[in-house]
Formats: C-alpha cells, sequence, structure tokens
C-alpha cells in the first residue's frame, strides 16, 4: 500500500519501519516538527511535506499517529481522495471522523513506546475499529501483518480499556518514580527494588492483581501505615498518595 504518516513520534516511527518492513511504501511524512519529521522521512526512504494541506491524496491509507487533542484538528485538514484515514489513539472515538472520510477507522497499538527502546510488535495487541465491514476487513489484514494479535474492539470499549491502561502503567510507573526517589535520597540504589517490581508484576499476571496484593493496608497494621505518614509529614503530595492508595486497597 501506499502509506502517508502524520506524526513523528515514537508510535508514527515504530509503525512507519513495521509498515515498511511488511512491504508498504511510505510515501509521504508530516510533522509539526520540521526537524524530527525529516529525519524519519529520510530513514523511512520517503518525502517530508512541510503542510497537510500538501499531502498526496492519492495514497491508499492516511496513519494520523499524534496526540489526541491534535487528531481532530489534523483530520480538518486532510483530504484524502479515495484513502483510508485511521488514527492510533486509544482515547479518541471513531466518531471524530463522522462525516468527513468515506473510509475511516482506528488501529491502536496498546503499548508504551519510548525511544531507545526495541519492542516486539508482534506481541503487542492491535485494537481495530472501521466504519464499514470493507474497512475493518482491511484494517484486519493490516494490522495482522504487524502483529498476531488483532482484536475489533468498539469505541466506547477501547475508551474504557484505554483508561484501565493508565492505571496499569501510567500510574504503577508514577508510584516507581516515588519509589526511586525516596531510595535515592536516603543514598539507597533503585535496583534493590528491581526483583521485587519484577515480581509483583509477574504475580499479577499469573495469579491476578486482587489475588496477589501484599503490604500493610491490605493486613490492615495501623501501626506501620501510621508511622509510614509521619515520615511523609514533610511532603503533602506523598502523604496524601500514600493515605489515598491505602484506602483503595483496603476498600
Amino acid at each position: 500500500m501506499k502509506i502517508a504518516l502524520i506524526g513523528s513520534g515514537n508510535v508514527a516511527s515504530i509503525l512507519g519501519a513495521a509498515l515498511k518492513s511488511e512491504g508498504h511504501r511510505i510515501a509521504a511524512v508530516w510533522s509539526r516538527t520540521p526537524a524530527r519529521g525529516k529525519k524519519l522521512a529520510s530513514g523511512l526512504h520517503s518525502r517530508f511535506f512541510s503542510t497537510i494541506t500538501s499531502i498526496p491524496c492519492d495514497c491508499d491509507l492516511y496513519i494520523i499517529a499524534v496526540n489526541d487533542d491534535q487528531v481532530r484538528t489534523i483530520s480538518k485538514k486532510l483530504e484524502p481522495g479515495k484513502g483510508m484515514v485511521v488514527h492510533t489513539s486509544g482515547f479518541s472515538s471513531i466518531h471524530i471522523f463522522e462525516g468527513k472520510f468515506l473510509n475511516c477507522g482506528v488501529m491502536w497499538p496498546l503499548q508504551t513506546f519510548s525511544k531507545g527502546r526495541k519492542i516486539r510488535l508482534r506481541d503487542v495487541p492491535f485494537f481495530i475499529e472501521g466504519n464499514s465491514v470493507r474497512t475493518t476487513k482491511l484494517l484486519r489484514k493490516i494490522a495482522s501483518g504487524l502483529s498476531r494479535n488483532v482484536i475489533i474492539l468498539s469505541s466506547k470499549k477501547r475508551r474504557m480499556l484505554h483508561l484501565a491502561a493508565v492505571f496499569a502503567s501510567n500510574f504503577s510507573n508514577h508510584c516507581f518514580a516515588v519509589a526511586e526517589k525516596i531510595a535515592k535520597r536516603n543514598s539507597i540504589p533503585f535496583s534493590v527494588l528491581h526483583p521485587l517490581i519484577t515480581e509483583t508484576v509477574l504475580k499479577a499476571m499469573e495469579q491476578g492483581p486482587s489475588h496477589s496484593q501484599t503490604g500493610p493496608a491490605v493486613r490492615k497494621d495501623e501501626r506501620v501505615m501510621k508511622e509510614h505518614l509521619r515520615m511523609l509529614s514533610k511532603a503533602g503530595d506523598l502523604r496524601s498518595l500514600y493515605r489515598h492508595l491505602s484506602r483503595a486497597i483496603r476498600s
């Protein structure tokens, strides 16, 4: 397929490389950051376009891989001809394209992507949604070339899954960051917590999170929790976070 890639962030870069390796042609790249967009286009043997309106209208597929708040704005400026337009957002609905494109959909890879981290895309679940049976079949075919786990999911359920992902990834990572800060402030290397984090995640996946919860809150160890709160007396935000999380665990 002849593909236009709109965006130059982590998702756009990884998808672009994967699609190219599957034999598709990345014919156009656009980015609001020209330097990054030109670099990505060069790596994909593609052409960089400085404005959305100048992107060729004869591509088969237009992938909008940008932040959620940009999807609607970009889609309003895009003129895809007969090509299919998809976004890669877990949060944004397919209805964001309503009345604008004949063929449109969503192709969301559920994973956290970061520069310098190699991801085995075949293991990443892709959630797709098309505005017609034909579009959905085509999206399944494209996504199946990238992942062995392709699932059709409605916008409503995908938004709920996105919410679950924020708790599972973003919020848990913030707790890791808090733990790292506490350790480092006391000249303790964060690495000593690595085995604990690994075992916690493995247990959550194997036994289920609700069956593997441990700690003073689930044991209702009031003495330990009061002492922890005293230790956080000069860190108001962390003290509040500790209290709320403990209450949530207990309930």
